[in-house]
């Protein structure tokens, strides 16, 4: 995902503070009815501004996700220390 901001920016243009650029990364532990509830609001939120067309004073901003499947073995180990989330969202 990194990545693809060397695809979409050059890397002499690039102005992270200047551009709002930010990154997270974050381990939640949901149920499979909470994670259908995360995406349908993701869903409800979401399509407006994706619609939203160029115009003064807009820039084009990237929004990736990518939503894996934890290990059982980061459960566990996470469980064993009392963390239940992590991540800059955990926070």
């Amino acid at each position: 995902m990194l990545g693809l901001g060397a695809t979409v920016m050059p890397v002499t243009s690039v102005g992270l503070l200047q551009d709002q650029v930010s990154y997270r990364l974050a381990g939640m532990w949901l149920t499979d009815a909470e994670f259908a509830e995360l995406r349908r609001e993701l869903a409800r939120v979401l399509p407006p501004r994706l619609a939203s067309p160029p115009a003064p004073g807009r820039n084009r901003r990237i929004l990736a996700s990518i939503l894996l499947p934890g290990d059982e073995a980061t459960r566990d180990r996470e469980a064993a220390h009392g963390r239940g989330r992590t991540g800059a969202y955990g926070r």
